[in-house]
């Protein structure tokens, strides 16, 4: 270090590039809405309720649901006392929530450090779901909750 003959940029230099770096940090950090190229309806590629059940097995305490796009999976586990679990499988969730929406109920739950979520009880309905993650919307766009 004593060595060292590098000069200082100018005062003026510096400043830009902490402002870039700062506008930076600030998107970050909130949440923009994703525009309309990077929204996507996945697709029910498992539901558990009509798989038949592997002979000899007890049927599964609660359903389990997968939904897929070209980006991410959303895996979702639904209790017989409609509590949703869920996952998102193969994307960036940085900063990510999904919101449930019905007729007349709706959440948002934020997404976890491994990308996951949960709602409580969910009364009976029909519900939208939307995963919000950086840069990308997937809409899951009708999940049937019974009594």
């Amino acid at each position: 270090m004593r060595s060292d003959t590098i000069e200082d940029p100018p005062a003026t230099l510096r400043e830009s590039a902490r402002r870039g770096f700062r506008s930076r940090v600030s998107s970050r950090q909130s949440s923009p809405a994703p525009s309309l190229a990077s929204r996507v309806v996945a697709a029910l590629s498992f539901d558990s309720l009509t798989a038949a059940p592997a002979f000899g097995l007890r049927s599964q305490a609660s359903r389990q649901l997968l939904y897929s796009t070209e980006t991410a999976d959303i895996e979702l586990r639904v209790s017989p006392e409609n509590e949703i679990a869920g996952q998102i499988l193969g994307a960036t969730c940085e900063y990510g929530e999904v919101n449930l929406e019905g007729d007349d109920f709706s959440a948002t739950a934020r997404l976890n450090d491994v990308c996951e979520f949960f709602f409580g009880s969910v009364p009976a309905g029909t519900y939208k779901i939307s995963v919000h993650l950086p840069g990308l919307l997937v809409d899951i766009p009708q999940l049937e909750l019974g009594p």
